[in-house]
């Protein structure tokens, strides 16, 4: 079912990408930054700003928004709004489209390009580059993309964004929301956590578990792919999942006692992990 659209006038963002020479020893490294168009002053800023994975971007189902994708870096480039059936055709594939007759051009050094569309359904999904994915994805160009329903609050205390990447030109080490060693995450014993589970690093798939000192803990599967589950499918199971880039799953998870828990990320092929501590607090 179609759903039913706002009658506002679009939300309008700015989502800037931008070269940072030498982030990767000799190889340079790329970032988004979003800003305010109202707000807007200048384009000049230092690499140090920019960070390593793309900032939360959070839309509203039904409600109309135009991102304008502007390139400050030296290369072409696109922006792919990915998991979204979009009913325009600027999907972010240069050169692609699902409108007969009409293109989505590349987004050129100095160029910028505004998508339109509609956020169909609530739901975790993505947003990366969409040229040149090697250097463009692994350096950076990636980050989480969050649709929720008109009048709900998303409470980042209780909803957790896991967004597993890469480091760069070295497509053996994965990081998480950009980071290689993660700060530890605090959660409290009793209390319901949503994980959003985001994997755009490009070495093939990965493993995902979550453990304590006595072995594999529970979770509870409640959306994959941006579609909720059914109630059938929303049972506790082992918390553990193998999942391949571009995929996305949403788990609640409930930490039963103080202590440490460790939310392992590994390789499936390649021997690389990742380990991301959670200290769980009464």
């Amino acid at each position: 079912a179609r759903p039913v659209l706002s009658a506002r006038p679009a939300r309008r963002l700015r989502l800037v990408m931008h070269e940072v020479p030498g982030r990767f020893d000799s190889v340079p490294g790329y970032g988004f930054l979003v800003q305010d168009p109202a707000r807007l002053v200048s384009d000049s800023i230092s690499g140090d700003s920019v960070p390593r994975s793309g900032p939360t971007l959070e839309l509203v189902r039904g409600e109309p928004v135009a991102i304008t994708v502007v390139n400050r870096m030296k290369q072409m480039t696109g922006v792919h709004w990915h998991g979204i059936e979009l009913e325009s055709f600027p999907d972010g594939v240069p050169e692609w489209s699902g409108t007969p007759g009409r293109l989505m051009p590349p987004v050129m050094p100095g160029d910028s390009f505004v998508a339109e569309f509609v956020p169909p359904r609530s739901g975790t999904f993505m947003y990366h580059a969409h040229s040149n994915e090697d250097a463009q994805i692994s350096g950076g160009l990636y980050g989480a993309l969050i649709v929720r329903d008109s009048g709900a609050v998303r409470d980042p205390e209780t909803d957790r964004i896991v967004l597993l990447g890469a480091s760069g030109p070295f497509p053996n080490v994965g990081t998480l929301n950009g980071e290689g060693d993660p700060a530890p995450i605090e959660m409290k014993a009793g209390r319901t956590y949503r994980l959003r589970i985001i994997h755009i690093q490009p070495d093939w798939r990965a493993h995902f578990t979550v453990l304590d000192h006595r072995g594999i803990l529970e979770w509870r599967p409640v959306a994959k792919d941006g579609a909720e589950l059914p109630e059938s499918q929303r049972v506790p199971v082992a918390a553990r999942l193998l999942a391949g880039p571009g995929e996305t799953a949403d788990f609640e998870f409930t930490p039963k006692e103080p202590g440490e828990v460790r939310f392992v990320i590994t390789s499936h092929g390649t021997g690389w992990h990742l380990l991301q501590t959670i200290r769980v607090h009464e």
